[in-house]
C-alpha cells in the first residue's frame, strides 16, 4: 500500500468475547489479544485502510474451546462449634455452564452443606456443631457432562485449641474483600464482635479498624485510610484517618468504641449510618475536664475502654494513670480510679484514691464491678462502693501460680484484660492468655500459642478471639 498510517477495523460478524483488535499506526501488523470468555465459533472479517486510501480485507474464524474441567481451590479453612462456616470452592473450563456441585464421597462436618450450583464457584456454608477431623470428596459436574473431583479436609477444633481467622502472619497491609487468612494485618491491638458474628480488628499500624464478615470470612476495610491522622469525625467512618487504634468494645446496639490512642481520643462508629464521631478526649493530650463533657476533656494515649450495659463509658486512661467514666446520657466525665500517680497503692480504700503503675485495660463483671488491668503486675477490682483490691498479682511481677489463688500468682507484663459471660476474667500477660476462674479464684493457664496477645473478646458462642500483637495474626481459642 501507500504506507503508514494504517488503521483496522472489524467491519463484519463479531470477535470471540474478550478479544480485542489493536495495532499500531506505523506499522501494517494488527493483533488480537485477550482473553476469551466464551466457547464458540466466530467468524469475522478485518479491514485495514492505508494514507494513500488503499483497502484490503480478509474474512477469518475463531474456535473458542474450553480446557479441561477443573477445581482450583487447594483446601478450605478450619472451623469451631457454633461459628458461622464459609468457605469457596472455585471451578474453571469445562463447558462454562451448568456447573453441578456435590460432596461425592465423605461427609462434610454436621451443620454443613455445599450449594449444588454456582458458576464458576460454590459455598460450604453453615454452622458446624461437633469437633473432629473430616475428609470428604466434592465432585463438579458441567452441562457436557465432564466431571472431576478433589478431595478436601476441614477441621473442626476441639476445646482449648487455637487456630488463625485472619492474618498471614507477615505484617503489612493488603487482602481487602478476599478471604481474611490471605490479608495481612500490622500489630492488631484490638479485637472485637457484634451479635452477627462479625469479628473488628483494630489494625493498628496500618491505623484502620477492619471487619472479618461472619458469612463470607472475607475482610474489608471499615475505618481509616490507612495514614495516621484525626480527621472525619462527623462522616462516613471509611473516610476518617485514625492514629494507631488499640482498644475496641461493640455494645448491645452494634455500635463500635475506638480507643484511638495516639490521637487521645475515644471514638464511636454508629451502627445505623457508620457515622464516625468524638465522644471524649479533644485530640490534644493531658489530663483536664472532670466532672464537664467528656468531648472537652483530656485524655492521655487511652489504651482500652468497655461500655457497662447501663451505658456507662469506661476508658483506661493509660499515661494518666486513671481510668474514667463517663455516664450515659449525660455524656459528663469523671475519674473512676485513680490519683495519677505511677504506684499501685490504695487497696481497701476509695479508687479514687488509688495508685496504679499504667492502667492497661477495664471491664465490669455481671454485678456491675469494675476490673482493672495494670500493666505492672496486678488485677484490680472495684466494688459498687468503690473500695479498691487487688484480685491477683504479686510484688515484682512473675510467672508463677498456675492452678492457685490469682492474688498469689506473678504476672510480667497485663496488656489487656477481658470478661466472659460467666464473670472469667481473661488476662493477655504478655505471650500467655491466663483466666481468673469465677468459680474458684484460681490462676488458669488458657494457651501459649498465640503469639504475645493483647487484646481479647469473649464471643457469643464461648471461644475467646485474641489480637495476636507480634505475629499481626488474629486467633480463636475454641471454647477454654
Amino acid at each position: 500500500g501507500a504506507g503508514a498510517p494504517h488503521s483496522w477495523s472489524v467491519i463484519a460478524g463479531t470477535l470471540p468475547p474478550g478479544i480485542t483488535l489493536t495495532w499500531s499506526p506505523v506499522q501494517p501488523i494488527a493483533s488480537l489479544s485477550g482473553v476469551p470468555t466464551t466457547q464458540g465459533s466466530y467468524n469475522f472479517t478485518l479491514q485495514v485502510v492505508d494514507n494513500g486510501s488503499g483497502i484490503a480485507a480478509r474474512a477469518f474464524s475463531a474456535d473458542i474451546t474450553a480446557g479441561a474441567l477443573q477445581i482450583t481451590t487447594a483446601s478450605t479453612p478450619a472451623g469451631a462449634p457454633g461459628v458461622p462456616y464459609s468457605a469457596t470452592i472455585t471451578g474453571s473450563d469445562g463447558s462454562g455452564t451448568g456447573y453441578q456441585w456435590d460432596v461425592f464421597g465423605g461427609a462434610l462436618p454436621a451443620g454443613l452443606s455445599i450449594a449444588p450450583t454456582g458458576t464458576p464457584s460454590t459455598t460450604i456454608s453453615g454452622v458446624p456443631t461437633t469437633p473432629g477431623q473430616y475428609g470428604f470428596t466434592i465432585r463438579l459436574r458441567d452441562s457436557a457432562t465432564n466431571t472431576v473431583t478433589a478431595n478436601f479436609t476441614i477441621d473442626v477444633y476441639s476445646a482449648g485449641t487455637a487456630y488463625s481467622i485472619a492474618g498471614t502472619g507477615v505484617s503489612g497491609y493488603n487482602g481487602d474483600n478476599k478471604p481474611a487468612l490471605n490479608a495481612q494485618l500490622d500489630k492488631p491491638a484490638g479485637v472485637a464482635a457484634d451479635s452477627l458474628g462479625n469479628v473488628y480488628v483494630a489494625d493498628t499500624y496500618n491505623h484502620r479498624i477492619r471487619r472479618v464478615d461472619a458469612a463470607t470470612g472475607n475482610i474489608t476495610t471499615i475505618c481509616g485510610d490507612g495514614n495516621p491522622g484525626s480527621t472525619g469525625d462527623g462522616g462516613p467512618a471509611v473516610n476518617a484517618r485514625l492514629n494507631y487504634p488499640r482498644g475496641l468494645w461493640i455494645d448491645a446496639a452494634n455500635n463500635i468504641y475506638i480507643a484511638d490512642s495516639a490521637n487521645h481520643v475515644v471514638r464511636r462508629i454508629n451502627a445505623s449510618n457508620t457515622v464516625i464521631s468524638r465522644i471524649a478526649g479533644t485530640y490534644v493530650a493531658g489530663f483536664s475536664g472532670d466532672n464537664g463533657q467528656a468531648t472537652l476533656a483530656q485524655l492521655n494515649n487511652p489504651q482500652s475502654l468497655c461500655v457497662a450495659p447501663n451505658g456507662d463509658l469506661y476508658i483506661a486512661d493509660t499515661e494518666n494513670f486513671r481510668v474514667r467514666k463517663v455516664a450515659a446520657g449525660s455524656g459528663v466525665i469523671t475519674t473512676f480510679a485513680g490519683n495519677g500517680t505511677a504506684v499501685h497503692s490504695g487497696d481497701f480504700g476509695q479508687a479514687t484514691a488509688a495508685g496504679f503503675n499504667y492502667v492497661s485495660s477495664v471491664a465490669v463483671d455481671s454485678a456491675g464491678r469494675v476490673v482493672i488491668g495494670e500493666v505492672y503486675y496486678y488485677i484490680r477490682r472495684v466494688d459498687s462502693g468503690g473500695v479498691i483490691t487487688t484480685i491477683a498479682g504479686v510484688a515484682g511481677g512473675g510467672s508463677g501460680g498456675d492452678g492457685g489463688p490469682a492474688t498469689q500468682a506473678g504476672m510480667v507484663y497485663v496488656d489487656s484484660i477481658h470478661i466472659d459471660a460467666a464473670d472469667n476474667i481473661y488476662i493477655s500477660d504478655f505471650g500467655r492468655v491466663r483466666r481468673i476462674n469465677a468459680a474458684n479464684g484460681n490462676m488458669e493457664m488458657v494457651s501459649t500459642s498465640v503469639g504475645r496477645p493483647v487484646g481479647l473478646w469473649s464471643e457469643a458462642s464461648g471461644h475467646l478471639l485474641v489480637a495476636d500483637y507480634s505475629g499481626s495474626l488474629i486467633h480463636r481459642i475454641v471454647s477454654p
